[in-house]
């Protein structure tokens, strides 16, 4: 295969998803193989954009309607997405914003979802929020918008589990160092991002005084106090990003 408009890296994705032949992705090599015979019946050329529409529809079906997720279809389809997505052109992810983040929110709110699933949601959502101008990052939270996105990269960033904590935060660092082109040198979320990990490491630190002056009034003694408290380490780390990534507090 050799459609136009598809790099050799990206063509090199596909060939190591075509040769997988371990348990947990065959239905992404089946899938994959699918999408590339529609699109040889319909006599389309094999470009990232084809991929992204076709593996798009497949998304939808995944969490279509009120009903439960099918979770290994959706899994197979946003790894593939997440392979796709940094080959399409910005023009295009920015006019698919809202309807590829309404099939990715339930994915990424679903508290079962297991970590690949998550992660491969995550770079999706990264290349998706990196392509957006400052138009799209003036809409408010209110409405299906790239600030609502990064919102719900936050909670992710604080996540217990360290691989879906570490890749939203990595999505968090690739976003705020890629503004979109305007006077301001700060990303239009840089101000979201730096409240909301402030807001949270306030949180943090203000349920532990509680929790130690608690326990100092059962026990009638001072206690030592927690060390390695993992939300003030998850809380902190958050910070840091924030910082690194903006080139100092926004």
């Amino acid at each position: 295969m050799s459609g136009s408009g598809v790099s050799m890296s990206f063509e090199d994705k596909l060939d190591k998803v075509r040769q997988q032949h371990a348990t947990n992705q065959e239905q992404t090599t089946v899938i994959l193989g699918a999408v590339e015979d529609t699109l040889r019946d319909q006599k389309t050329s094999f470009t990232p954009t084809a991929y992204f529409a076709a593996l798009l529809s497949l998304l939808s079906q995944s969490s279509s309607g009120n009903g439960p997720i099918n979770k290994d279809l959706a899994t197979s389809v946003t790894y593939l997405l997440d392979l796709v997505t940094p080959h399409t052109p910005p023009a295009v992810l920015r006019s698919k914003f809202s309807q590829i983040l309404t099939h990715l929110a339930p994915v990424l709110t679903l508290p079962e979802a297991e970590t690949r699933l998550l992660r491969s949601s995550l770079g999706c959502l990264e290349s998706l929020l990196v392509a957006q101008d400052a138009a799209a990052w003036a809409l408010p939270q209110t409405q299906i918008s790239p600030r609502r996105a990064v919102g719900g990269l936050l909670e992710l960033a604080k996540d217990p589990r360290p691989k879906v904590r570490k890749r939203a935060q990595e999505c968090l660092t690739a976003v705020l160092r890629n503004p979109p082109p305007s006077p301001s040198l700060d990303h239009p979320a840089a101000d979201l991002c730096a409240e909301a990990s402030l807001r949270r490491l306030d949180e943090v630190v203000s349920a532990a005084d509680a929790a130690s002056g608690k326990s100092k009034k059962q026990r009638g003694k001072a206690q030592e106090p927690q060390q390695h408290d993992p939300d003030a380490i998850h809380a902190l780390q958050l910070v840091k990003v924030v910082a690194a990534a903006s080139n100092g507090w926004p």
